[in-house]
């Protein structure tokens, strides 16, 4: 039954229409590492999950320090709230313009962007 619990949420996370990006955090929070990256945010972004799996964001992504990207997900990551990101410069996945993303912090230490 957990088995297929799984199966289903992954499919569900796979073929969401929704970009979604998770990533597990340094112990001061200072960097994401991603761990998982949707066919939605492949799709957005149009690059594909081997170069974001296991790299830290502002590598795959330069500019979400200067954008406050970087910035929110520390906020996160060091409190239990969620941050809406509203109308931002930098797009979540370098294509789109952010406009209604989030950031939310999951249990084991794991933080999630969505778009």
């Amino acid at each position: 039954e957990l088995r297929e619990s799984e199966a289903s949420l992954e499919a569900l996370f796979e073929n969401m229409s929704s970009g979604v990006a998770m990533f597990r955090p340094s112990a001061d929070c200072s960097d994401f590492m991603f761990n998982a990256y949707n066919r939605a945010a492949e799709n957005m972004d149009r690059t594909p999950r081997q170069e974001t799996i296991g790299r830290k964001i502002q590598d795959v992504f330069p500019g979400v320090a200067d954008m406050g990207l970087l910035e929110a997900l520390r906020r996160v990551c060091r409190s239990d709230m969620i941050i809406k990101l509203l109308h931002s410069n930098y797009s979540f996945f370098q294509v789109l313009d952010c406009l209604n993303a989030s950031a939310t912090k999951l249990r084991h230490r794991q933080s999630i962007l969505s778009h």
